[in-house]
């Protein structure tokens, strides 16, 4: 009897003993086969910008007649105070500034845009390509920042307690690199702000 007792609970230790290897070895090729596939990506987006910023070294920029088209005079309500393009031809990179404020509240939008067509803006939109690599969810008693995906794009979204402040990073179309800063904004205000700016219309690649 005693025998047959020792014969089981061996045989249970042996199968136990295997069951755990087999669950480790499954943990373990779980782990390799996720790192494998972020490896596998990464090289997959690094070939896409690759070919995307090739794309862009070969396209003309855009004219300031063109910018003038498609901004907008008001958003939201707001005016547009200051209005600047080309703001730096030696660079030969197309920018451009635009403020909007109001006189009846501190609420003000900036919007900072650069063109990465040419030789020069192909290389210097590159971080912009790469934001959800660059920029990981965070948040501080000063704030947050979160990289999410909005419009089919990837836009980084930042909050300032200090002067009340959102900022927006991203991309349309992979060509444009645009900055957006409000002050005195709700969040669903500044979403609201950001559909008057139409990208669909801007020529892409």
């Amino acid at each position: 009897m005693k025998n047959n007792q020792l014969r089981f609970l061996i045989s249970m230790c042996f199968i136990l003993a295997i069951s755990c290897g087999e669950k480790k070895k499954t943990k373990s090729d779980n782990v390799s086969i996720s790192e494998e596939k972020k490896v596998t990506d990464y090289v997959k987006e690094a070939k896409e910008n690759i070919s995307t910023k090739n794309k862009l070294e070969e396209t003309t920029p855009i004219t300031s007649e063109e910018l003038d088209e498609w901004i907008p005079n008001k958003i939201a309500g707001l005016e547009r105070t200051t209005y600047l393009t080309d703001i730096n031809p030696k660079l030969e990179i197309f920018m451009a500034k635009a403020k909007y404020t109001t006189p009846s509240s501190k609420k003000s939008l900036d919007i900072t845009f650069m063109d990465g067509a040419g030789e020069r803006g192909s290389k210097a939109i590159g971080p912009y390509l790469n934001l959800e690599n660059l920029y990981k969810d965070e948040t501080t008693n000063q704030g947050f920042q979160k990289v999410i995906s909005k419009n089919n794009m990837v836009i980084v979204q930042k909050y300032r307690k200090q002067g009340d402040k959102f900022i927006l990073e991203f991309a349309p179309k992979d060509r444009y690199a645009i900055k957006i800063e409000t002050e005195s904004f709700s969040e669903e205000e500044l979403w609201d702000a950001v559909d008057y700016f139409n990208f669909d219309k801007l020529k892409g690649i």
